[in-house]
């Protein structure tokens, strides 16, 4: 039971994501940025997990913003937010919904393309603190949290349980990105 809910759950947080990451507004604009992160905080998210583009600490930002493919133009997006909690991306999706402003997925942050560092206006939610990791006790399954990257997955799999999955050689690949065949 507790590995069909984790599952599900998973399953409904990306999917939130990706209803709404199509979502527009212009967080760029201080307003809008200070009433969306007013909003999440009121929601009960902790502030400290928001981190901007123009903020205190662009150390923090500059690593969770670190783009492997140079093809294309960075993107600089508004704020990352860190999420800790399925609380949290539901915060995220409502808030965003109610300001207008894009939301956007990212896992190991390997799209080809991307996408999962949207533009100047996006709050990009970061999933990789939703890592979670259960084996069924039959050991025949097991249930992935969202931001888990394959690196976090190979060893403890096969060395704990004798279980693989199909993957590559990149330890920073993110789950979601492999299964959907997009990379976010």
């Amino acid at each position: 039971m507790r590995r069909t809910l984790a599952a599900a759950r998973n399953i409904i947080v990306f999917a939130l994501l990706l209803v709404v990451r199509n979502c527009h507004g212009k967080p760029g604009q201080q307003g809008t940025l200070s009433a969306l992160k007013d909003c999440i905080v009121q929601a009960g998210s902790n502030a400290s997990d928001i981190v901007e583009h123009d903020g205190p600490d662009y150390a923090k930002y500059s690593e969770l913003n670190y783009q492997w493919n140079l093809i294309h133009e960075k993107k600089f997006p508004v704020a990352y937010f860190v999420v800790r909690s399925v609380t949290d991306v539901q915060n995220a999706v409502r808030c965003c919904t109610a300001q207008s402003v894009r939301i956007v997925a990212k896992g190991g942050g390997h799209s080809y393309e991307a996408y999962s560092f949207g533009d100047s206006t996006a709050l990009i939610v970061d999933l990789q603190a939703l890592h979670e990791l259960v084996v069924s006790p039959d050991r025949q399954s097991f249930t992935i949290g969202s931001g888990a990257l394959l690196g976090q997955l190979a060893y403890p799999l096969l060395e704990g349980y004798n279980l693989v999955t199909p993957q590559g050689t990149c330890p920073t690949v993110g789950i979601v990105g492999l299964a959907t065949g997009g990379g976010y």
